[in-house]
Formats: structure tokens, C-alpha cells, sequence
């Protein structure tokens, strides 16, 4: 019981989580600033053209990551399956690398123990990995699949693994089978960096393929949500539209020099 006051106290004070993973009302406000039966709190929310993903314990949040996994993404911003991405990169590299174990792992505590919400989904339910062995007979000829091969394959691999701790896994990866596809397209069209930390002295970058067309993106992020099992819903071109329009007009993102 200590250890999950301790995480309820970081997570809804210090670290304000909620401030990005809770959803806006009309008014901008953040709908709940704790845990409570609607739950609303720490459910997921749009933020900067990001879905800041849904951190409670359900299939589409967090049940499919362990306590474990949850610290080392907060102390090291990568696991064996995912990298951090977006403004939670900035999170990792100035904030929660440098909190000590004890508090990591009581936000993972109090996390796992958020009940999911009233009337969602469920539980994820993984499907049959069909991808694989297509991509690697070469027996499926679809326009995604062909541009996974020629745009992708490379670093995640047929077989979506990826390489842990460098290339992330599209496999079983919550945000390629999230509901809110978006933050897979931004950093699919944008680009991004992994930040460096002293677990991991190489930090390694995600192209940008916003040279792709519309239909393209389109394709090959539809195969990988429908892909490996992930059971996810297809991307279409509107999608693709509305995020290039969004990074078109997005700010520049100013990290300040730290000065050791």
C-alpha cells in the first residue's frame, strides 16, 4: 500500500502524467486529476499531434507491459519491444532517468493497479502471426506489403521484431495496435530520435518518410497495424493528410543546452 501511495503521489503530483495521458474538455481542462470510477484519468489524450497513450491497465493501455518493462522505458527510454518517442523522450532525458529505482517502480506499481475503463474493449487479444512466413515466401504481393519490404524490412524486420534495444518491435507494439493511430504516422512521416542516456551510449534515429505519397503511407501502416497479429484498424489517406497538415504547422521544439 505504500509503495502504490507513493507512485499515486508521483504520478499524480510531481509528474503530472495526466497532463498529457488524460483527455481535454471543452475547455482545455484536464477531465480528472485522479483516479476515480469514470476512468477518465490517464486514459489517453491528443497531445501535439501524439497520442500520449492510455496508461491504465487494459489492453489498449498498459496490460500487455510488466511492472519491469514500465521502469526500464522511464529510466532508460527503451525496452527489448519499444522505444520512447515524441515529448516523452524529453520526459526520460531530463526527468525520470535521473528518479531512483524505489520511485520508478512504484509509478509502475500504481499504474498496473488502474483499473480499465467501464465499458471498454477488454483485453488485447494477439492474433495468429500470418505475416511472417508470407513476407518470407514472398507469396504476398499487396501494395503494403511490397513497400514494408523495400521501406521497412531492413531494421524491423520480417518477422517485425526489430532488434531489441535499437530497432523497435512493430510486433505486439502498443503504439502500432493502438486505437489512435496517429502517433504512429507522425513518427512514420517526421522522423525521430531516441534521447541518450547512460544505459545505452548510442542513441539511435528514425528516418522521416514523408517523402512516401499519401496512398503509400497509407498502405504500409495499414499492413503493419493489420500485421503480426495486431489486430489493429487500417490508416487511411485522410490521415496521412490531416498529420502532414498538422507538422506543417506545428512549433519548433526548443530543447535549452544543460550545462553540467
Amino acid at each position: 500500500m505504500l509503495i502504490r501511495s507513493v507512485g499515486a503521489y508521483l504520478v499524480e503530483g510531481l509528474g503530472h502524467c495526466g497532463a498529457c495521458h488524460t483527455p481535454r474538455g471543452i475547455g482545455f481542462q484536464e477531465q480528472s486529476l485522479h483516479d476515480s470510477d469514470d476512468g477518465r484519468y490517464l486514459s489517453g489524450s491528443a497531445v501535439e499531434g501524439w497520442f500520449a497513450k492510455n496508461l491504465r491497465n487494459e489492453g489498449l493501455g498498459l496490460a500487455t507491459w510488466s511492472e519491469a518493462e514500465i521502469v526500464e522505458f522511464l529510466r532508460t527510454g527503451r525496452t527489448d519491444r519499444v522505444a520512447v518517442f515524441g515529448a516523452m523522450a524529453d520526459v526520460v532525458a531530463h526527468s525520470s532517468r535521473y528518479m531512483s529505482v524505489d520511485d520508478l517502480s512504484a509509478i509502475a506499481a500504481y499504474l498496473k493497479q488502474l483499473a480499465p475503463q467501464p465499458g471498454g474493449r477488454g483485453a488485447w487479444q494477439r492474433g495468429e502471426d500470418l505475416t511472417t512466413a508470407a513476407l518470407r515466401s514472398g507469396t504476398d504481393t499487396s501494395p503494403g506489403a511490397l513497400l514494408y519490404v523495400e521501406q521497412c524490412s531492413l531494421c524491423h524486420r520480417l518477422d517485425g521484431q526489430g532488434a531489441p534495444r535499437i530497432f523497435p518491435s512493430l510486433a505486439g507494439n502498443s503504439i502500432v495496435f493502438a486505437e489512435d493511430a496517429r502517433s504512429l504516422i507522425q513518427v512514420t512521416l517526421a522522423g525521430d530520435r531516441m534521447p541518450l542516456t547512460d544505459a545505452d551510449r548510442m542513441a539511435f534515429a528514425m528516418p522521416a518518410f514523408d517523402h512516401l505519397s499519401d496512398g503509400e503511407l497509407a498502405q504500409v501502416l495499414s499492413y503493419v497495424r493489420a500485421g503480426w497479429g495486431n489486430n489493429a484498424g487500417p490508416v487511411s489517406e485522410w490521415d496521412i493528410r490531416r498529420m502532414r497538415a498538422e507538422l506543417a504547422h506545428k512549433p519548433t521544439h526548443h530543447v535549452p543546452e544543460v550545462t553540467p
